[in-house]
């Protein structure tokens, strides 16, 4: 993915519904305090993880026990999260 684009896509998300539900109420990530934090790892995830593409125009990207999804669709862009189920959520995905 572009640079300039996970850049977008990280400070998109991270103002949305997914730094106060993954990050500040779940604590996912305890090392992240602010979205620039949490946009900062969502760049990582989107230019240096794996990816797969789901159905409806999305995309997933896998690094770490994190993945991101884009969607389009979204008015946040998407969502970041880590999964329970690790890695089988990711592979799943694929499916979908």
């Amino acid at each position: 993915m572009e640079a300039i684009s996970a850049v977008r896509i990280g400070e998109q998300i991270s103002r949305g519904h997914a730094f106060d539900k993954h990050v500040i109420q779940r604590g996912e990530f305890p090392g992240v305090k602010t979205p620039e934090q949490f946009a900062k790892l969502i760049d990582d995830v989107v230019k240096n993880g794996e990816e797969v593409s789901p159905e409806r125009g999305r995309s997933a990207f896998w690094k770490d026990g994190v993945v991101v999804i884009l969607d389009p669709k979204s008015p946040e862009g998407g969502t970041a999260f880590r999964p329970i189920d690790g890695y089988n959520y990711f592979e799943e995905l694929k499916g979908k």
